[in-house]
């Protein structure tokens, strides 16, 4: 006995062809949410870096990080960026750390908040890697700014395409 397809099983099966065809032919979804407000090349030299403002998109706690390219060696990076906690002495013993910077984030010229990366050590290990230097609380719709005082040459981080970024 042979299998014959009935009308409305053509029709179902025309619908779901079609209806997948619109899903797969559809433009992707744009992510409007705005993660990462600030992202600005930064020079790791030692002097007072202003940014330019960003408006916050969410209320909550913004992470700044200096963010690097994995261009040199991945441990070598680490003591760099100064993300290597309990083994540094060990590992880093010949590499001095060279991520030395005060921040302030101003609101309307004010100052909103302040900090140094010497009480953060966080940050992400992916490519690119980064090193969290602070954090502070924004307000959605608000607008600010980041002035970053660098006091020690970046040195051979220099050449990894440093970024300061602002991230949720």
């Amino acid at each position: 006995m042979r299998f014959r397809a009935k009308r409305h099983q053509y029709v179902a099966f025309v619908l779901l062809a079609l209806a997948g065809a619109v899903y797969f032919a559809r433009p992707p979804a744009v992510d409007i949410r705005p993660w990462k407000p600030l992202e600005v090349p930064i020079e790791l030299k030692v002097g007072k870096v202003p940014t330019p403002e960003f408006t916050a998109g969410l209320d909550t706690k913004y992470l700044l990080l200096v963010e690097s390219e994995r261009r040199i060696e991945f441990t070598r990076l680490q003591c760099l960026l100064g993300t290597v906690d309990r083994q540094r002495v060990q590992t880093c013993a010949n590499i001095a750390e060279a991520i030395d910077i005060d921040w302030a984030v101003l609101h309307n010229g004010q100052l909103a908040a302040a900090g140094s990366s010497k009480e953060s050590s966080g940050g992400e290990y992916g490519d690119p890697m980064a090193r969290e230097i602070g954090h502070f609380s924004a307000k959605r719709g608000e607008r600010y700014s980041v002035v970053l005082y660098i006091h020690r040459n970046g040195g051979e981080l220099s050449t990894t395409n440093p970024k300061l970024v602002v991230e949720t």
